[in-house]
């Protein structure tokens, strides 16, 4: 048995194929113990994150249900058993939570729901993020409070959830467009009343009809993602509300329009 700092030794086997590494690379062998530990720390120390998924859209936090004035709440859900902190939005209308959450067995840290995904991305894998989760986990524990399984946390983990929420504010937000506003009054979606029986969007050189496949509304969606992500890129961020498919829908219902109009 080999120590290599105060209460942290290794096997000999491991000790043997350590000091064999080190001999075909003809580093020393401390050198070679202390890369080996540091390695082993990161992967201790590292909270898993779904830092890819927020990467891939604009506003991947921001959902607002019809009939709704305001979109839905947003968190970075920490669960220190599993050692993850995941972004994510409250599909419950109201201030309901999972009794994991209720009894602070996972901790929910609020943020914007208009937030920029891949900057949030970046965020959630900075050293500073990564630390300040750490010390929320490294200080919460599960215990029996007579009643329920309950998460209990010291001081500075309380601390480090107030650094986190206060460290999330510096985030950017999206300006996030309704479809039909952004249809209506960016692109000129509009119904022409001299030919009731047809939609044209002017800003992709789109006609809908009530002829109009589902395979040509697919593209005229897509086209006008592409349009919206080129304005995006000179200005302010900004983002559809459903993106794809919510302009997808909407154009079925111009096509629905159209085809309402024809039976009158």
């Amino acid at each position: 048995m080999t120590q290599i700092r105060k209460n942290i030794s290794i096997d000999e086997a491991l000790d043997t194929r350590l000091r064999e590494y080190a001999e075909r690379t003809d580093r020393k062998m401390s050198a070679v113990i202390e890369r080996a530990l540091t390695d082993y720390l990161n992967r201790e120390n590292h909270i898993k994150t779904n830092a890819d998924k927020m990467r891939g859209q604009a506003a991947p936090l921001h959902n607002q249900y019809p009939g709704q004035s305001d979109p839905q709440g947003a968190y970075i859900e920490i669960d220190p058993a599993e050692r993850t902190a995941y972004a994510d939005w409250n599909a419950e209308v109201g201030n309901a939570v999972p009794m994991s959450v209720w009894h602070n067995r996972k901790l929910r840290i609020a943020i914007s729901p208009c937030v920029h995904g891949p900057a949030l991305a970046d965020w959630l894998k900075i050293e500073r993020v990564q630390s300040t989760i750490n010390r929320i986990v490294a200080g919460h524990s599960v215990e029996w409070d007579g009643n329920n399984m309950v998460g209990r946390m010291t001081e500075d983990a309380v601390a480090a959830c107030d650094e986190l929420e206060s460290m999330s504010r510096e985030l950017p937000d999206v300006a996030v467009w309704d479809v039909e506003d952004y249809l209506q009054h960016v692109i000129s979606a509009t119904p022409d009343w001299s030919e009731p029986e047809q939609i044209d969007i002017e800003g992709i050189d789109c006609q809908i009809t009530s002829a109009t496949t589902d395979h040509e509304i697919a593209q005229a969606a897509q086209c006008i993602i592409t349009e919206f992500e080129f304005d995006s890129r000179g200005g302010e961020l900004q983002a559809i509300n459903g993106g794809y498919d919510a302009v997808y829908e909407y154009i079925e219902s111009l096509r629905d329009q159209c085809a309402a109009e024809n039976e009158q």
